[in-house]
């Protein structure tokens, strides 16, 4: 409540004022919520805490592998402009969950919040749902990318089955095809 002052009078409607501009708003922690004060303090023009979202950061990135020159010196690096994007950011982010096979409920752990808060401060590091519907996503738009892959190819479909410890039956459908560049390659349709 730092940026609001809890405003004296009815005490089952209580009531915030804005302390840069203002604006009132409901403050009942357990009906409202306070979800309506964080998103005034994004829009309200005299917050002196605003960051320009279009605002770009400068980063050193590393160039491409080229030919040492004669004397030796080469410029490894090189800066780059580069704007924030929480969407953006949440692609890699559910990538990562995917790849390494990583519960939803991982991103709720307290140690891995404050290293994002650290590495990016402006990263609200989603609900475990709202990742879960990112994570579809990725899998929709990575069916339709196999599907154009796959059409008019000549696959080779192979299936491999196995018994874990447990005594559970498992089974995988492979496909393989050579492309257009005479690259192998290989994607797993159905695991069961």
């Amino acid at each position: 409540m730092g940026h609001f002052k809890k405003l004296d009078g009815n005490v089952k409607n209580p009531r915030a004022v804005c302390k840069y501009c203002g604006k009132d708003y409901v403050f009942h922690t357990i009906l409202n919520e306070t979800s309506n004060m964080w998103s005034h303090l994004g829009v309200c023009k005299k917050f002196p805490f605003i960051i320009d979202r279009k605002q770009k950061t400068l980063v050193l990135e590393p160039k491409p592998k080229i030919k040492r020159g004669d004397n030796g010196d080469e410029n490894l690096m090189t800066v780059k402009a580069v704007s924030y994007n929480y969407e953006e950011c949440r692609i890699p982010f559910g990538k990562m969950i995917i790849l390494d096979e990583q519960p939803f409920n991982f991103i709720e752990n307290q140690v891995f919040k404050s290293f994002c808060k650290v590495m990016q401060p402006r990263f609200d590091v989603p609900s475990r749902l709202t990742i879960w519907r990112d994570c579809l996503k990725i899998y929709l738009v990575e069916k339709e990318k196999l599907k154009k892959a796959l059409k008019d190819q000549c696959l080779c479909l192979i299936t491999d089955t196995w018994t874990s410890i447990q005594n559970i039956n498992y089974m995988c459908l492979t496909a393989y095809w050579i492309d257009e560049g005479w690259n192998l390659n290989k994607r797993i349709l159905n695991f069961c």
